[in-house]
Protein backbone atom coordinates (compact mmCIF):
# COMPACT_ATOMS: atom_id res chain seq x y z
CA UNK A 1 0.00 0.00 0.00
CA UNK A 2 0.87 3.66 0.16
CA UNK A 3 1.33 5.75 3.27
CA UNK A 4 -0.87 8.86 3.09
CA UNK A 5 1.98 11.40 3.02
CA UNK A 6 3.94 13.41 0.45
CA UNK A 7 2.76 12.83 -3.14
CA UNK A 8 0.73 9.68 -2.48
CA UNK A 9 -2.39 11.09 -4.16
CA UNK A 10 -0.70 10.88 -7.59
CA UNK A 11 0.01 7.14 -7.36
CA UNK A 12 -1.44 3.75 -6.49
CA UNK A 13 0.21 0.43 -5.67
CA UNK A 14 -1.15 -2.94 -6.74
CA UNK A 15 -1.21 -4.89 -3.48
CA UNK A 16 -0.64 -8.24 -5.25
CA UNK A 17 2.17 -7.30 -7.65
CA UNK A 18 3.69 -4.19 -6.07
CA UNK A 19 3.37 -2.32 -9.37
CA UNK A 20 3.29 1.47 -8.91
CA UNK A 21 0.95 3.36 -11.27
CA UNK A 22 0.02 6.99 -11.71
CA UNK A 23 -3.50 8.06 -10.83
CA UNK A 24 -3.08 11.51 -12.41
CA UNK A 25 -1.93 12.87 -15.77
CA UNK A 26 1.69 13.77 -15.10
CA UNK A 27 2.48 14.62 -18.75
CA UNK A 28 2.72 18.32 -17.94
CA UNK A 29 3.85 17.93 -14.31
CA UNK A 30 7.49 17.00 -14.71
CA UNK A 31 9.58 16.82 -11.59
CA UNK A 32 10.33 14.60 -8.63
CA UNK A 33 7.68 12.86 -6.54
CA UNK A 34 8.09 11.19 -3.16
CA UNK A 35 5.95 8.36 -1.87
CA UNK A 36 6.24 5.84 0.92
CA UNK A 37 5.30 2.28 0.03
CA UNK A 38 4.23 -0.02 2.86
CA UNK A 39 5.13 -3.69 2.53
CA UNK A 40 3.61 -6.25 4.89
CA UNK A 41 3.76 -9.92 5.57
CA UNK A 42 2.26 -11.86 8.49
CA UNK A 43 5.13 -10.85 10.82
CA UNK A 44 5.82 -7.16 10.10
CA UNK A 45 5.24 -4.03 8.03
CA UNK A 46 8.05 -2.00 6.47
CA UNK A 47 7.94 1.51 5.05
CA UNK A 48 10.05 2.07 1.94
CA UNK A 49 10.64 5.62 0.71
CA UNK A 50 10.49 5.84 -3.10
CA UNK A 51 11.51 8.76 -5.33
CA UNK A 52 9.94 8.94 -8.79
CA UNK A 53 11.33 11.31 -11.43
CA UNK A 54 8.98 12.30 -14.24
CA UNK A 55 10.38 14.00 -17.34
CA UNK A 56 9.42 14.70 -20.91
CA UNK A 57 10.35 12.32 -23.66
CA UNK A 58 12.70 13.85 -26.26
CA UNK A 59 11.35 16.12 -28.96
CA UNK A 60 10.76 14.86 -32.47
CA UNK A 61 13.35 15.67 -35.13
CA UNK A 62 11.74 18.66 -36.86
CA UNK A 63 13.54 19.70 -40.07
CA UNK A 64 13.17 22.21 -42.89
CA UNK A 65 12.82 20.76 -46.41
CA UNK A 66 13.15 22.33 -49.87
CA UNK A 67 9.36 22.05 -50.20
CA UNK A 68 6.44 19.94 -48.98
CA UNK A 69 7.17 17.06 -51.40
CA UNK A 70 10.94 17.04 -51.00
CA UNK A 71 13.10 14.75 -48.87
CA UNK A 72 16.05 17.15 -49.11
CA UNK A 73 16.79 18.76 -45.74
CA UNK A 74 17.93 22.40 -45.83
CA UNK A 75 19.26 24.79 -43.20
CA UNK A 76 19.43 27.86 -45.45
CA UNK A 77 17.31 29.30 -48.25
CA UNK A 78 18.06 32.22 -50.55
CA UNK A 79 15.52 34.02 -52.72
CA UNK A 80 15.52 37.15 -54.88
CA UNK A 81 13.74 40.33 -53.80
CA UNK A 82 11.47 40.02 -56.86
CA UNK A 83 10.47 36.36 -56.23
CA UNK A 84 6.80 35.59 -55.62
CA UNK A 85 4.95 32.60 -54.14
CA UNK A 86 7.78 32.00 -51.67
CA UNK A 87 7.26 29.70 -48.70
CA UNK A 88 9.14 27.50 -46.26
CA UNK A 89 8.23 24.01 -45.10
CA UNK A 90 9.20 22.07 -41.98
CA UNK A 91 8.03 18.62 -40.93
CA UNK A 92 8.77 15.50 -38.94
CA UNK A 93 8.66 12.79 -41.60
CA UNK A 94 6.68 9.74 -40.45
CA UNK A 95 5.35 11.39 -37.28
CA UNK A 96 2.08 10.25 -35.74
CA UNK A 97 1.89 13.52 -33.77
CA UNK A 98 -0.80 15.55 -35.55
CA UNK A 99 0.05 18.89 -33.92
CA UNK A 100 0.67 21.52 -36.62
CA UNK A 101 3.99 23.18 -37.36
CA UNK A 102 3.99 26.95 -36.80
CA UNK A 103 6.46 29.49 -38.15
CA UNK A 104 7.86 32.74 -36.78
CA UNK A 105 10.88 34.99 -36.94
CA UNK A 106 13.44 34.27 -34.26
CA UNK A 107 13.21 36.75 -31.39
CA UNK A 108 15.26 39.87 -32.06
CA UNK A 109 15.40 39.42 -35.85
CA UNK A 110 14.78 42.48 -38.07
CA UNK A 111 11.16 42.85 -39.15
CA UNK A 112 11.86 44.73 -42.39
CA UNK A 113 13.06 41.70 -44.43
CA UNK A 114 10.03 39.35 -44.49
CA UNK A 115 6.69 38.56 -42.93
CA UNK A 116 5.86 34.90 -42.44
CA UNK A 117 2.44 33.33 -42.16
CA UNK A 118 2.53 31.40 -38.85
CA UNK A 119 0.34 28.56 -40.16
CA UNK A 120 1.30 28.09 -43.82
CA UNK A 121 4.93 29.23 -43.92
CA UNK A 122 4.10 31.63 -46.79
CA UNK A 123 6.66 34.43 -46.98
CA UNK A 124 5.98 38.06 -47.91
CA UNK A 125 9.20 39.75 -48.98
CA UNK A 126 9.64 43.28 -47.62
CA UNK A 127 13.35 44.00 -48.14
CA UNK A 128 16.81 42.54 -48.62
CA UNK A 129 18.68 40.87 -45.76
CA UNK A 130 19.01 37.67 -43.77
CA UNK A 131 16.77 36.49 -40.93
CA UNK A 132 16.28 33.28 -38.99
CA UNK A 133 12.92 31.53 -39.29
CA UNK A 134 11.89 29.22 -36.45
CA UNK A 135 9.53 26.28 -36.95
CA UNK A 136 7.86 24.84 -33.83
CA UNK A 137 5.80 21.71 -33.35
CA UNK A 138 4.13 21.09 -29.99
CA UNK A 139 5.09 17.73 -28.56
CA UNK A 140 2.54 14.99 -28.00
CA UNK A 141 1.41 14.38 -24.43
CA UNK A 142 4.51 13.96 -22.27
CA UNK A 143 6.86 14.99 -25.08
CA UNK A 144 9.05 18.06 -25.46
CA UNK A 145 8.23 20.59 -28.19
CA UNK A 146 10.32 20.35 -31.37
CA UNK A 147 12.00 23.35 -33.02
CA UNK A 148 14.12 23.93 -36.12
CA UNK A 149 15.81 27.03 -37.50
CA UNK A 150 16.35 28.17 -41.09
CA UNK A 151 18.63 30.97 -42.28
CA UNK A 152 16.56 32.87 -44.87
CA UNK A 153 18.23 35.39 -47.20
CA UNK A 154 16.57 37.84 -49.56
CA UNK A 155 18.99 39.10 -52.24
CA UNK A 156 18.56 42.71 -53.35
CA UNK A 157 17.46 43.63 -56.86
CA UNK A 158 20.41 44.00 -59.23
CA UNK A 159 20.73 47.61 -60.35
CA UNK A 160 21.93 48.25 -63.89
CA UNK A 161 23.55 51.63 -64.41
CA UNK A 162 24.23 53.19 -67.78
CA UNK A 163 27.33 55.32 -67.91
CA UNK A 164 27.67 57.76 -70.71
CA UNK A 165 29.44 60.96 -71.50
CA UNK A 166 26.62 62.00 -73.81
CA UNK A 167 25.08 65.08 -72.23
CA UNK A 168 21.93 64.87 -74.36
CA UNK A 169 20.50 61.90 -72.46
Amino acid sequence: GLKAIDDHSFFSVNASTGEIRTTADLSTNTGTYHITVTVSDKWSTKEIPVTISVGLSPAENLKFYENSTSNTVINAKTVNFTDTNVSVFASVKGSTNTNPVTYSLKAGEPTNVIDINPNSGAVTIKGAGTVTIVATKKGASGQADATAELSFTVKPVAQNFIYTTDSTL
